[in-house]
């Protein structure tokens, strides 16, 4: 049996290549979760318009991004010639964006006999305060195949659904999209409620991420490193890493509403 597997990230494939699993890797390295998705007629344009923010945001090269990030995508185009494709992806917010864009893409393809599967754990036995797929070792890793679910049409169906919403970027149709059976895709449904967190409130301009980060350096941290972890410990449904938050950090010391970090 032919296998793909899809890593979300390159902090699961030192440990991935060590389960012993058989199988094709391809490893996804977008924050979709972060920038502009505006809907593009081409994914030509669109991995353009991504790369040129990701440059901006986090002075990355357009030929690092052709490299970790086209390369990979365009790998993806050979997914029929396998049996199973197999998403190991997180429960939080930035995973599951990247999810549901790569699902999108691939329920616009004739997938044939090529059957679409998920790992997505949101818990651990081991782990009593798991945080994603990353903490756990390569044996750990290996037994997670065991649990992976088999998307349906109806799944694929939901995740481009998902991801038009969250493109457009409009709050109530995102809301209204709650409402609705997410299937196999079940931990999409708290990211895209954490997403709505992220809208600004009306009257002070601010989100939950900002009001979180706030209050983090107003009990008298400022330590950048402390700021991460307490971050961190406070909430994993974002899946932010160091650079997101150096981004929402910048944004607030410019607006005066925290001192500077060091």
């Amino acid at each position: 049996m032919k296998l793909l597997h899809i890593l979300n990230g390159d902090a699961t494939l030192f440990k991935f290549q060590k389960t012993g699993l058989p199988g094709d890797v391809i490893v996804w390295r977008e924050v979709l979760s972060e920038g502009p998705v505006d809907k593009i007629d081409t994914y030509h344009d669109f991995f353009y318009n991504r790369s040129k923010w990701i440059k901006s945001t986090y002075n990355s090269e357009p030929a690092d991004y052709n490299r970790k990030v086209i390369y990979e995508f365009n790998r993806l185009k050979t997914c029929t010639q396998y049996d199973e494709v197999i998403f190991w992806f997180e429960f939080d917010l930035f995973c599951q964006i990247n999810l549901i864009f790569l699902l999108d893409y691939l329920n616009k393809r004739n997938l044939g006999n090529t059957v679409i599967s998920l790992v997505c754990p949101d818990s651990h036995p081991h782990y009593p305060d798991f945080r994603g797929i990353g903490q756990l070792s390569p044996e750990e890793l290996a037994e997670l195949i065991l649990d992976k679910v088999t998307l349906t049409q109806s799944d694929l169906t939901m995740a481009s659904t998902a991801w038009v919403a969250y493109a457009k970027g409009e709050k109530e149709e995102i809301e209204h999209l709650l409402d609705f059976p997410f299937g196999q895709l079940d931990k999409l449904k708290p990211a895209l409620q954490a997403h709505l967190e992220r809208f600004p409130d009306e009257e002070t301009g601010l989100n939950s991420i900002d009001n979180l980060l706030i209050s983090i350096t107003n009990s008298g941290i400022t330590s950048r490193s402390e700021i991460y972890n307490e971050f961190w410990k406070t909430t994993a449904i974002y899946g932010m890493g160091d650079a997101q938050i150096d981004t929402c950090l910048k944004e607030l010391v410019n607006k005066n509403l925290i001192p500077r970090v060091n």
